[in-house]
């Protein structure tokens, strides 16, 4: 099967918070399914993708009848559910996917047991678990509401514990913020093997635990296809060619570069616990337990260009700040991106000083003409915007976001770095979003 895939352009350089938080809402999971076709001889594995963005539906789409989370509009021997009535079979590989929310006959297998799906057809399109489940990976699980509030959750439930809704491609799009109940997972819990490969202690053996920027929170989904062996610094591409949130091995995320952006310029960072670093700081920006040096940034016997120096960084802050992520959580960085930049020293950067600069102004311009003078290589020369090795940091997320907040003056006003970074495009300017054909 040829998945379909969705390319996002890339905006411009100088992209505000809010715009690359909603960019990075595209970012997807690719994760494999064992999907019973009846003409497919009983089923088969296929790709399926887990999406945070809400669904774009089109404007010729009719809204469904029916509420597959509260099962409101149909028959009592039905349930409201996804109806596929085109899809790629054995017989016909080509055929488009056409699917919507529709009253369908009721099934009979409880949530967590193993489902089927009927072959794509207007009266066989559908699986046999019972009203408010949905066949994912071959178990019935959960309907539910992305929210606020999360559908999934419980009031007071530990934030590693439990799960999260999640929107999966091609599943409810033409219903608003629809999704399935996901095992959430802590992205930095996890054992190195003897063998090279990574293991998530609150995922399953053949899971990994992947992150979501956006909310801040990290669910436990199988590794796409074709990348089990995506460790440290290889290519994020599934075996369709796609960079998927999952298109890393175990222990990895996709480490998104600055732009111009495509697949064949992601590639995969170990996740890491950070701390803060910088000169006067008494750190080696390695993070805790040392997850960005020696085998474990790749399988054993495998290089993947970790003979570079690698420093782990706050994902919260490393694109753009975004309290969501915990600072707890970060990604190992080489000192150099994959395009040949800087992605920043941590131990050169001088925050302390940079935070001295600005604080002895007391006005506005002056703080702001402090910065450039700390940040910027020439800062008499505007259309230059190289930034110094000293303060490059700031935005490489060489400390976390509580940290940053430093950089405050004695009015209490708070230095907008977002601005500044948008002036002088060292923020990342477009992240990848690719979207795969569910069945």
């Amino acid at each position: 099967m040829t998945p379909h895939s969705t390319d996002k352009a890339g905006s411009p350089a100088g992209i505000s918070t809010s715009e690359i938080i909603e960019i990075m809402k595209k970012l997807i999971i690719s994760a494999l399914c064992a999907v019973a076709f009846g003409a497919c001889g009983g089923g088969g594995n296929k790709d399926i993708s887990i999406t945070d963005s809400g669904p774009e539906i089109d404007g010729n789409v009719t809204p469904p009848g029916c509420n597959p989370v509260t099962q409101a509009g149909c028959e009592a021997d039905e349930k409201c559910a996804q109806l596929v009535e085109s899809g790629p079979t054995e017989a016909n590989p080509e055929a488009p996917f056409l699917a919507k929310t529709a009253c369908v006959p009721n099934g009979t297998v409880p949530e967590g047991g193993a489902c089927t799906r009927g072959e794509p057809g207007a009266t066989t399109g559908f699986d046999d678990c019972v009203g408010s489940y949905s066949c994912i990976s071959g178990v019935c699980s959960p309907i539910c509401n992305v929210g606020p509030p999360d559908s999934c959750r419980v009031d007071g439930q530990p934030a590693t514990e439990g799960s999260y809704c999640t929107l999966f491609s091609d599943l409810f799009d033409d219903i608003d913020l629809t999704g399935i109940c996901v095992p959430g997972c802590n992205p930095v819990d996890d054992t190195l093997g003897d063998d090279g490969f990574i293991t998530n202690n609150d995922c399953a053996a053949a899971e990994g635990c992947y992150l979501n920027a956006t909310r801040g929170i990290a669910a436990c989904t199988n590794v796409a296809g074709g990348s089990e062996e995506n460790a440290q610094n290889s290519i994020c591409a599934a075996s369709d060619g796609q960079c998927y949130l999952n298109a890393c091995a175990s222990g990895f995320l996709p480490l998104l570069p600055d732009a111009p952006v495509d697949a064949d310029n992601s590639t995969c960072a170990r996740y890491c616990s950070p701390v803060d670093t910088h000169t006067n700081a008494d750190a080696d920006a390695d993070g805790l337990n040392s997850k960005c040096s020696g085998v474990n940034l790749g399988l054993a016997g495998g290089t993947n260009g970790n003979a570079n120096p690698h420093q782990c960084r706050f994902i919260q802050n490393f694109y753009s700040d975004t309290g969501a992520v915990p600072a707890e959580v970060g990604m190992c960085v080489p000192t150099l991106s994959n395009e040949g930049g800087s992605w920043a020293d941590c131990t050169a950067y001088d925050h302390d000083g940079l935070v001295a600069a600005y604080n002895a102004e007391t006005t506005p311009d002056g703080q702001t003409t402090a910065f450039n003078n700390f940040c910027l290589v020439t800062p008499e020369d505007p259309t230059n915007s190289e930034v110094t090795p000293e303060c490059l940091g700031l935005f490489r997320g060489c400390i976390s976001l509580e940290k940053e907040n430093d950089l405050v003056d004695v009015g209490g006003a708070i230095f907008n770095k977002e601005a500044w970074a948008a002036r002088h495009g060292v923020v990342i300017t477009t992240i990848p979003a690719v979207v795969a054909d569910q069945f």
